[in-house]
């Protein structure tokens, strides 16, 4: 028999899916089931649309199974129990005939419709929507929120320089996972007011906090003071000091009053 049937993903987390046996009977049955909507007809009997004709030895052939490289068999009392099974689950209804038994699945059109899946579809639609709608909404209040923070750096100052170090410093928060708020906006002008009393200055605060991907502004190094001159060390002849510039005349008149009392 050719042709397709639909089969629900909802069936491997169904029970049925752990009992191999009652599974590939109640499978073999649902794939068999005519699909089409007139029948068919088959002797006197009217095959209907989710119907299944078949005898209880031609199942035992059609579920024969191979394992340890033999072919195996259910026995029909197995078959008949897995089917009185599926009966009671409401799975499977059968009627007996003089050219075999009529099964009959349950919710058949349920199963080969497509109404619970354009239902599916409408509701995925919906949910596509109702998401769309949202991301929207949240990136409105992004945008409105980079919009407000730059039109405050355009507020604080009319140097170019100085606003374009500002918007750098904003997107070096952003790639940190730390982006301003409005608040922490206000915080970093009045910080930079604070530390520095010219725009250069700012500019050089914030660029230093930028490339070292600080949450914040520190004020710069300063410069390591010169080197102080060194202190004479005192002479060990005549106690004099030691120093670039001696004064020569001193040093003989010393010398010249060691002499006469000597």
């Amino acid at each position: 028999m050719a042709g397709v049937f639909q089969v629900d993903r909802e069936i491997f987390d169904n029970r049925i899916w752990q009992n191999p046996a009652e599974f590939r009977l109640f499978f073999y049955v649902l794939g068999n089931a005519v699909w089409s909507e007139e029948g068919v007809k088959y002797g006197d009997i009217l095959i209907q649309r989710g119907q299944y004709l078949r005898s209880y030895r031609n199942l035992r052939e059609d579920l024969m199974y191979t394992k340890n490289n033999a072919f195996k068999y259910y026995s029909l009392s197995h078959i008949k129990k897995i089917i009185d099974k599926l009966v009671a689950d409401g799975r499977l209804e059968k009627e007996e005939t003089d050219l075999g038994t009529l099964f009959t699945v349950v919710n058949y059109c349920k199963y080969q419709g497509f109404d619970r899946f354009e239902n599916v579809d409408q509701e995925q639609i919906k949910n596509g929507e109702r998401t769309e709608r949202e991301q929207n909404k949240n990136n409105n209040k992004k945008d409105k929120k980079v919009n407000n923070i730059y039109i405050a750096f355009d507020s604080y100052s009319d140097n170019a320089d100085l606003r374009q170090a500002l918007r750098d410093y904003s997107i070096m928060r952003n790639k940190i996972k730390a982006p301003l708020t409005e608040r922490a906006v206000t915080l970093l002008l009045n910080k930079l007011d604070t530390l520095a009393s010219t725009e250069d200055l700012k500019i050089k605060l914030l660029e230093n906090a930028t490339l070292s991907n600080w949450k914040s502004v520190y004020p710069l190094k300063e410069e390591k003071q010169q080197d102080k001159p060194k202190q004479g060390k005192p002479n060990k002849f005549h106690n004099f000091m030691q120093s670039d510039e001696i004064d020569l005349e001193a040093l003989a008149e010393k010398r010249r009053q060691e002499r006469r009392k000597g």
